[in-house]
């Protein structure tokens, strides 16, 4: 008799680390990568930790204290994902640190978008600068701000030119930020500052009219301009 073997069903199991804005159950649901079927589950970096062995990589996550319905996320879970979709950063402006998490990502090289580099990279400004000023070494003409890095208040004795922006640790989104505009400033900021563990940097002031973003998809590029509206000082893209 003649008998036939099903082909087992491929799935990938894709892990998106974010906040509960956004359902990537549903944004997913039915969607296939090279014709295997695409499993999800999602957890914010609250809800997660992670393992990495020599040959292998687990997640353990436990409920979400507001999961979405007919989901996985009311149910302590482990596997070893596929593929991950970071969308949340691991460091926040002193309200969370989740860099002991992403670590173990790194430490396994787990297969991610944006790429695990580049996560790890930017919790901190100074690596970003680094990787900044070796592509500057390549290509001279790219221009870059100018930068100062302090370990300690008590570096600062020689106070660079004013005005000045000081920035504390690897804060985001304006946070942390002065612009100081003469000695006196400067010697009250670094008295605040003896009082934090963080380094600080500082760079020129520049009268700015609007930033500049460039996003890179694969071979898509697209600029966005960022201006601030002068009657609410808020920033618009």
């Amino acid at each position: 008799a003649n008998s036939t073997t099903t082909p087992p069903i491929m799935v990938k199991h894709v892990l998106v680390i974010c906040s509960q804005k956004e359902n990537y159950f549903e944004l997913f649901k039915g969607k296939k990568v090279n014709g295997d079927d695409i499993l999800v589950d999602q957890a914010p970096w609250v809800d997660l930790e992670a393992v990495s062995y020599d040959d292998s990589f687990l997640v353990h996550i436990k409920p979400n204290r507001n999961p979405f319905p007919y989901t996985t996320q009311g149910q302590f879970r482990t596997f070893a994902p596929h593929f991950v979709l970071l969308r949340s950063y691991a460091l926040g402006n002193h309200e969370h640190d989740w860099r002991l998490k992403i670590n173990a990502f790194y430490h396994h090289d787990v297969p991610c978008i944006n790429s695990i580099d580049s996560f790890v990279w930017s919790v901190e400004k100074v690596s970003l600068y680094t990787k900044l000023k070796r592509v500057q070494k390549r290509i001279p003409s790219l221009p870059l701000i100018p930068q100062t890095y302090y370990s300690h208040p008590s570096c600062g004795s020689f106070p660079p030119d004013f005005p000045c922006v000081l920035k504390v640790g690897s804060s985001s989104q304006g946070v942390g930020k002065a612009k100081i505009f003469n000695t006196d400033q400067w010697q009250d900021m670094l008295s605040v500052l003896s009082m934090s563990r963080e380094y600080f940097t500082t760079e020129p002031f520049i009268d700015w009219v609007s930033d500049i973003r460039v996003q890179k998809i694969g071979g898509h590029y697209r600029a966005i301009e960022r201006v601030c509206d002068p009657t609410t000082a808020a920033s618009m893209s």
